[in-house]
């Protein structure tokens, strides 16, 4: 990451016990980034569809 100056590292692993964790860039002044995680969720016709 130093030699190719880059700050990101696509499908890194945050946590082994937990993989569906990822760091979520808020730009908060307390807490730039916080980890949790991101899901995707529609809600069609009073169903509820979950993609990770």
């Amino acid at each position: 990451m130093y030699d190719n100056k880059t700050h990101s590292i696509e499908r890194s692993i945050v946590s082994i016990h937990q993989p569906h964790v990822r760091p979520i860039v808020r730009g908060k002044t307390n807490a730039y980034v916080e980890f949790g995680a991101k899901i995707q969720m529609s809600i069609m016709n009073g169903i509820t569809f979950l993609e990770d």
